[in-house]
């Protein structure tokens, strides 16, 4: 009897392979970047069966209040924190999509119903926009990836490299410096344990002091890093830890509770004291 099973085994897995060498079993193709942004409108269109609700104020480039009281965050980007280039550009765009209009939000299953500041997590449509594509498309947001599965992510990809390529946005403003950045954002052992076993470090190559006083670093969620007195010799490198520390010449610390960087997938950004973008390295 087990001879027969196994026999039966071999012969169902000889048979699957047969199948998929002559193109019986197709394999889903990925869709592409133009695919996927033609399928937009009718996205807008499906979103429109689901309930509706009226904005009552736009708190920021990426957060509403609702008529009834509740606080959306917008799900899978992130706008620049207040006082930052683009910051006012992104509420105001904000604004005109949403403010005292009727929107509809789409909940992803693969992401939790709120996130720790008690906002609902949705993706948020109008009549004829989906609201948080277009601030990606714009240049006015940033990815912002989970480490869960989300369900526009590559579409916002798409759109996101298109305003890369096209200057718009936060994308606009890049100022060019002679620097090299790296990023160790795995840390031995327990990340949570080891804080300082994540770091970022940035090397001035060129032949003039940089002055990175007021300089940020920020990943794809909210944690900023915010540059005190701090000068960068010619060849001289800087080391920012997670963790805390004694700052000195050569060493700085974020004096974070808590890992910055997620090691399955994040986004550095460094920008200068004008709030232009300076450098960015999405990773791994």
């Amino acid at each position: 009897m087990l001879k027969s099973t196994k026999y039966m085994c071999f012969i169902a897995i000889l048979f699957l392979a047969i199948l998929s060498l002559s193109g019986c079993v197709q394999v889903k193709k990925e869709k592409s970047c133009q695919e996927l942004i033609s399928e937009l409108p009718s996205e807008i269109e499906a979103a429109k069966s689901a309930r509706s609700f009226q904005v009552a104020q736009v708190i920021d480039g990426d957060t509403l209040l609702l008529t009834d009281g509740r606080k959306v965050r917008l799900l899978g980007i992130n706008a620049p924190e207040k006082g930052m280039l683009f910051s006012d550009e992104a509420k105001s765009f904000l604004e005109n999509q949403t403010l005292n209009k009727k929107v509809y939000l789409l909940r992803d299953p693969a992401v939790g119903d709120k996130d720790k500041y008690n906002r609902s997590l949705r993706y948020v449509f109008t009549e004829n926009s989906f609201v948080n594509a277009e601030l990606l498309r714009t240049g006015l947001a940033t990815l912002f990836v989970t480490d869960r599965s989300e369900r526009y992510q590559k579409l916002f990809s798409c759109l996101e490299t298109e305003a890369k390529e096209n200057k718009r946005g936060l994308w606009s403003s890049i100022e060019s410096y002679p620097i090299e950045v790296e990023v160790s954002y795995d840390a031995p052992g327990n990340d949570s344990e080891n804080l300082n076993g994540e770091f970022v470090m940035i090397r001035n190559f060129g032949n003039q002091t940089i002055n990175l006083t007021g300089w940020k670093i920020k990943d794809e969620a909210t944690h900023i890093y915010t540059f005190g007195s701090v000068l960068l010799k010619p060849n001289s490198s800087i080391k920012i830890y997670s963790g805390s520390g004694q700052d000195s010449e050569s060493e700085l610390y974020w004096n974070s509770t808590i890992p910055i960087w997620n090691n399955d997938h994040d986004t550095i950004f460094l920008f200068s004291r004008s709030g232009a973008l300076v450098f960015w390295l999405s990773f791994p």
